[in-house]
């Protein structure tokens, strides 16, 4: 199947890209960049536990939006791997294949907290 062999290749993705820390801090100004990313580690907690808690209770659609939103918040400050992670998570949603998104699921609170340690640094 296609999203086994992506989870196993999940791995290969950096946790943190500062390229894309880079271009945001050109975009909104360095001085803007650790209010943003301790924003981000808000929303990421908040996010990763509605993951957490919507896989732990069989919750497709709740799924479906947490990883959505993850997705697109981790895409916007480079944390890679849990926005490649959420991706194949939300696209088992949406295409009713609750139980995989619930086996990617399994890995999400480990790949959050490398996420959280890797923008402590900000």
């Amino acid at each position: 199947m296609i999203e086994q062999d992506m989870s196993s290749r999940n791995d290969e993705f950096p946790i943190r890209e500062d390229l894309v820390i880079q271009a945001l801090s050109d975009e909104v100004g360095e001085e803007m960049i650790p209010f943003l990313v301790e924003r981000f580690r808000t929303d990421l907690q908040t996010h990763l536990d509605g993951v957490i808690i919507a896989a732990s209770s069989f919750d497709g659609e709740q799924l479906e939006r947490e990883s959505h939103t993850l997705k697109s918040v981790s895409g916007t400050f480079g944390a890679v791997r849990l926005q490649k992670q959420m991706t194949m998570i939300n696209e088992c949603c949406r295409r009713g294949d609750v139980k995989q998104a619930i086996k990617f699921a399994d890995k999400v609170k480990v790949i959050g907290q490398l996420t959280m340690e890797a923008y402590l640094k900000d």
